[in-house]
């Protein structure tokens, strides 16, 4: 889960473990009917972890999945002007057996016996996979008006995290790249994800800071919400 929302979110995303579903909607330009073609679309948005949010502790919960949801939009010539949402289904942990459960398992039963959204969890490359299965269905929107899909990328090594760099410092998020474009051998695409601002109990509005706080040790803090922007974009090349 320090890359998961995103895609989530972003395009992704997000949010826990190994198993994710996505779902997904997109809108049109203003203009209708133009070639796609090379575009780079600045994103903003925000993505929901499952409640209560992101824990030092993590928490506990009889569901195998948990669901994150985030939504986003483009501007610039040639994008999309209406939201795209994703919700990204990631399988829980059981408490039983995990090699370093959370303190939230201390407290497990056989009616709650797994565990979810521990900031530890969220820092693992698990994030990375569940983004990259989530993009199997594909992102539906448009490129100078004409409809496109943004197809799943290759390889599950073209979803990377992001620490600092193209994000900035003190931000993190994902970038996915080599994704191919549905009817348009020509074109790829690719988009960078940067989790900036935050909101939950005891959050400082700093996604980044409060996510090394909470991981650190800090139990009061619940991250509840992750916004999407800084460099955030979404760009289909040539």
């Amino acid at each position: 889960m320090i890359r998961k929302a995103l895609l989530i979110a972003a395009v992704v995303v997000m949010p826990a473990a190994t198993v994710s579903a996505i779902t997904l909607g997109a809108g049109v330009a203003a203009a209708k009917g133009g070639t796609p073609g090379p575009i780079t679309c600045a994103t903003t948005g925000s993505v929901a972890f499952a409640a209560p949010g992101l824990t030092y502790d993590g928490s506990l919960t009889k569901k195998t999945t948990e669901d994150s949801k985030s939504s986003f939009t483009g501007s610039g010539t040639g994008c999309s002007t209406k939201a795209i949402k994703i919700t990204v289904v990631s399988a829980t942990t059981a408490c039983a057996g995990a090699s370093s459960p959370p303190e939230a398992c201390t407290g497990s039963s056989s009616k709650k016996p797994n565990y979810y959204d521990d900031t530890a969890g969220f820092a693992s490359s698990s994030t990375e996979t569940d983004i990259y299965t989530a993009l199997a269905a594909g992102i539906k929107t448009t490129d100078n008006g004409t409809k496109v899909t943004l197809e799943q990328p290759p390889s599950s090594s073209d979803v990377t995290p992001v620490d600092g760099g193209a994000c900035g410092s003190d931000t993190v998020g994902f970038k996915i790249v080599d994704g191919p474009v549905s009817g348009q051998p020509s074109l790829t695409w690719s988009s960078l994800v940067c989790l900036t601002t935050d909101t939950g109990s005891h959050t400082t509005d700093n996604f980044y800071n409060d996510l090394v706080s909470s991981a650190g040790g800090d139990e009061s803090i619940t991250i509840a919400t992750a916004n999407i922007g800084g460099s955030s974009n979404l760009t289909i090349a040539s």
